[in-house]
């Protein structure tokens, strides 16, 4: 996306994203269904996105962007758990969810790629993106472990059924976004202060 632009390769992805839910919400065998989830693996496009983000929004309001972001990602879990639409209804949900969001992208303004061919602050700030790969890293093996261990827990141990869980996870996810707006812009005060 820093050579070819944000937008192009936005577009691209949630296509790959889309078809992919078409073949997986039509399909009726595991292969054909893994098909069309990696078909929509390929569509992956989060990265692009907070860099989209990063672009357009000033740095004391970038956090707040970036935590609206990883909520709406978190809240798009959260209803996936509560529709009652069936397997192949999620799957035409995420297809439709996918041309919108190319809409979407249509209508925000064209930003320029980053290209610093003379190895100036671009080049300075990916000294630590080691680190933050790492960070990434751990944050989503973490996320990963507990979806896995969480919702089996919850039924073995407290005997709450599956379709009981989103009481656990709507409050959750409430309670967070109470605590972390307050952070996140007593945090952009700070910067801004500083700079």
């Amino acid at each position: 996306s820093d050579r070819w632009g944000r937008r192009p390769v936005m577009l691209l992805g949630l296509a790959l994203f889309a078809a992919g839910g078409v073949i997986a919400a039509l399909v009726d065998s595991m292969p054909a269904l893994i098909a069309g989830r990696a078909l929509q693996g390929c569509g992956a496009i989060a990265g692009v996105a907070m860099a989209l983000a990063a672009d357009v929004t000033r740095p004391e309001r970038r956090s707040i962007v970036m935590a609206v972001i990883g909520m709406g990602i978190g809240a798009s879990f959260l209803l996936s758990m509560m529709a009652a639409v069936g397997l192949s209804g999620l799957f035409w949900l995420t297809a439709v969810f996918a041309v919108v969001g190319m809409m979407l992208v249509l209508s925000v303004p064209t930003v320029p790629p980053r290209v610093d061919a003379g190895g100036g602050v671009e080049a300075a700030r990916a000294g630590p993106v080691w680190l933050l790969a790492l960070s990434v890293f751990l944050l989503h093996a973490v996320m990963t472990l507990l979806f896995v261990t969480f919702p089996p827990m919850l039924v073995e141990r407290f005997g709450l059924a599956l379709a009981e869980h989103w009481k656990i996870y709507v409050p959750t996810m409430l309670l967070s976004v109470l605590i972390v707006f307050p952070a996140l812009r007593r945090m952009g005060k700070t910067l801004s202060e500083h700079r």
